[in-house]
């Protein structure tokens, strides 16, 4: 019987293919990353508690005159998780203030949270910890974004 003849090898693509389908996988691949650095999450400067602490009390401001803080005396620790409530009050009080919400960042765990403080001109009163912030520095340490703001109008809501 006789053999069959071996099939014969495909033939090499040419030089010019070659080069054309390497840049075509580059550019794909260039692509793909471009797209996945713009998906990608912004990973936060995580610092420990303390360091934060030591921050925030670096950035402490005095209360500015005129300021009525009724009903932020005592612990911190039973405020928390109240911020709305407080601003609100805060606001109550002070009526020439704005009642913010945002999103921040906490610094040493990298978690997203919405936050409610208020604001006047460059002052940041948080509720919660009941100490008045710098507006930049507060923005930049807590990475502040969606924000909205709230002012109190005697007509919409009489006290």
């Amino acid at each position: 019987m006789p053999r069959k003849p071996k099939p014969e090898p495909p033939a090499k693509p040419s030089r010019n293919r070659r080069i054309i389908g390497a840049a075509a996988i580059i550019i794909l691949l260039a692509l793909a990353g471009a797209v996945f650095v713009v998906l990608a999450p912004v990973q936060p400067t995580l610092i420990s508690p303390e360091e934060m602490d030591l921050k925030l009390k670096s950035m402490m401001q005095p209360a500015p005159a005129g300021v009525n803080m009724s009903g932020f005396e005592g612990d911190w620790h039973l405020r928390d998780g109240r911020c709305l409530y407080f601003a609100g009050l805060f606001l109550e009080q002070n009526r020439d203030w704005a009642l913010v919400s945002a999103t921040r960042v906490f610094p040493y765990s990298g978690t997203f949270s919405s936050h409610a403080f208020n604001q006047k001109g460059g002052k940041i009163f948080d509720p919660v910890m009941g100490r008045f912030f710098e507006a930049g520095q507060y923005y930049r340490m807590f990475r502040i974004s969606n924000v909205s703001w709230y002012y109190y109008n005697p007509t919409d809501a009489p006290l």
